[in-house]
């Protein structure tokens, strides 16, 4: 089992400890508060098993543009892009966040189940070509503060402002002397940021974050909400989702790929014909009317009671700050227009369902 480096500060906390590849924290309270905290005040999370590495080299950029289908050109130093990493059919393989840290130099963050399968990917790729790829998830620590109080309390404990870092850019910032990249990132639909922390230097840095918290409502978040209603509630996509039988324009991520870059990726060839023939499945979402019903993953979603099979529930949980119990469902595209009917099992029973966008909360972006 590994360990993140706020691995024991968190048993400390109070947290209900879970032993998987990682351990982990599932919560420290009751999800309703935990969740309540991140929307309004400021939560605490540890993703430090997602996947860090470090690609160097006067190739990297290639590279990266040849297995993502977003375009590296849109990055500078300080900007971050989000992309998925595909095949030649165009077929997912992982989901990540890049950061351009300097010339030909770039930080990749991959989902925690993918993070060996992206990394070997990425070593397949650099062969021949004056590019290294080093897998530094061991040596670093993310901790991430979320909700609209994350940034006074970064304010009180950075050595800099970080009321100039929009969505999606980062900063190199000290906390207690250490050094940090704040990310304007998250995984939870609310403001916050990634702090990306040197694992040697994760007590005295969670200790600041503890130390100034009080003031600003800080409530330690685990698992529970983290990994579950907060992004569900965004519409965000997780491992049930991002699998390699589906392809970005599926999934409502057409908007990351780019079609004609310089250097295209492998699965440019599919994903053209994708676009112009139309996906074969889509992503949706839907509410059910009984707030005290519960879908389950995986179970069947048919084309009305008794009717054929169109498709699966991938995550379905109750979301907190909407106070309604919410899911998505990978479907039929023949089924899948905003307001078409569907039907999902609550339990045994079947229920018939709207079709809704899949971005419950703040679909505006207002918060972010």
């Amino acid at each position: 089992m590994k360990l993140s480096p706020f691995y024991f500060l968190e048993a400390q906390a109070g947290g209900v400890m879970t032993e998987a590849a990682w351990g982990g924290v599932k919560g420290y309270t009751d999800a309703r508060t935990e969740h309540f905290a991140v929307r309004e005040k400021v939560g605490v999370i540890d993703f430090s098993s997602m996947g860090n590495l470090d690609v160097k080299g006067k190739d990297a950029k290639t590279v990266l543009q040849e297995i993502c289908v977003n375009d590296l050109n849109k990055l500078f130093v300080g900007k971050v892009i989000y992309t998925t990493v595909v095949n030649a059919e165009g077929g997912i393989l992982d989901d990540t966040t890049i950061y351009m840290l300097g010339e030909d130099h770039y930080m990749v963050v991959a989902a925690t189940a993918k993070r060996y399968s992206t990394y070997q990917y990425l070593l397949d790729q650099a062969k021949g070509r004056e590019v290294y790829v080093t897998d530094i998830t061991g040596g670093t620590g993310i901790l991430c503060l979320q909700g609209p109080n994350s940034v006074p309390l970064l304010n009180k404990i950075s050595d800099v402002p970080i009321d100039d870092v929009k969505y999606f850019g980062f900063k190199n910032i000290k906390i207690a002397g250490e050094d940090i990249i704040a990310s304007r990132t998250g995984f939870t639909g609310s403001l916050g940021f990634e702090l990306y922390v040197n694992s040697d230097d994760a007590y005295t840095v969670w200790n600041a974050v503890m130390d100034a918290g009080g003031e600003f409502g800080l409530q330690l978040c685990g698992s529970q909400v983290a990994a579950v209603s907060l992004p569900l509630e965004k519409g965000y996509l997780s491992g049930r989702e991002l699998v390699v039988t589906a392809n970005p324009y599926e999934l409502d991520l057409g908007w990351t790929v780019v079609l004609d870059k310089e250097t295209p990726c492998i699965g440019n060839d599919a994903l053209k014909k994708i676009k112009e023939t139309g996906p074969v499945n889509k992503i949706v979402g839907f509410i059910l009317p009984d707030k005290t019903q519960t879908v389950a993953n995986g179970s069947p979603v048919t084309a009305g009671v008794g009717g054929p099979e169109i498709g699966k529930v991938t995550s379905a949980a109750f979301g907190w700050y909407l106070d309604e119990f919410i899911g998505l469902a990978y479907i039929k595209s023949e089924y899948a227009a905003l307001g078409s009917t569907i039907t999902v099992l609550a339990g045994e029973t079947p229920v018939e369902v709207e079709v809704v966008n899949k971005v419950f909360y703040d679909p505006e972006r207002k918060f972010l």
